[in-house]
């Protein structure tokens, strides 16, 4: 992968005795809506809104004081499928951060244009992480798991570094891969996906606690 780079602004949002610091981008996401769908969430992207995806994703992987927050409910983007949902904004943290969801629309609300800095994705933004890696992630007791939570019309993406790191590599192939694929076949499908969050309980998966919800991310072939 070639080196990218995006400014964002980091904000420091003081709630009481807290303080929240806030990452957010300086421009827009002119391309990257995301939407509830029947099994979780589906966001729909050009080439430049992968970037920004899997940008966020590496900062929420090594910063785990921080809110990496994507305003996508701004998106221009608005496709022509039947079974999405609301609209959603999208927030990336750490679990040690412990942060009270349900403060989230006053906290955005606070958010200015200010404390402008660059972040560069590197080339190999990721470690590999080996196939028994993975297998220990799918045993009881594993705890590294990424999990959700909404708030505010907000998908929260919450977890530790490890969390983030196993799940990398769906998104940054879309990056990496997703332009060959489509110029070979315009109207592919092609997409990463995650499943976030870990079954409790007994009785259907509907019903269950925690469960497991699809993020979905799709390269839009009508504005790649």
């Amino acid at each position: 992968m070639r080196r990218r780079d995006r400014q964002f602004h980091v904000n420091e949002v003081r709630r009481g005795r807290d303080t929240y610091r806030v990452i957010h981008p300086a421009r827009p996401i002119a391309h990257g809506a995301m939407y509830e769908a029947g099994w979780g969430v589906e966001m729909y992207v050009n080439k430049a809104a992968t970037v920004d995806f899997a940008l966020a994703w590496w900062l929420a992987a090594r910063s785990p004081h921080s809110l990496v927050y994507l305003p996508l409910r701004s998106s221009a983007c608005d496709p022509e499928v039947r079974y999405l949902g609301r609209r959603l904004d999208l927030v990336f943290l750490h679990h040690t951060l412990k942060f009270p969801t349900a403060q989230w629309k006053d906290v955005r609300a606070r958010l200015t244009p200010t404390g402008l800095q660059k972040v560069e994705l590197p080339a190999t933004p990721f470690r590999t992480v080996e196939r028994a890696e993975h297998e220990r992630s799918w045993r009881r007791g594993f705890k590294d798991h990424l999990r959700y939570d909404f708030a505010a019309d907000t998908l929260f993406v919450v977890g530790s570094r490890q969390g983030y790191e196993l799940g990398s590599k769906t998104f940054v192939d879309l990056v990496e891969q997703g332009p060959a694929e489509l110029a070979t076949a315009p109207d592919a499908h092609v997409c990463g996906e995650l499943d976030l969050g870990v079954c409790s309980g007994s009785g259907p998966i509907w019903k269950r606690r925690d469960a497991p919800l699809r993020l979905h991310v799709v390269a839009c072939n009508d504005h790649w």
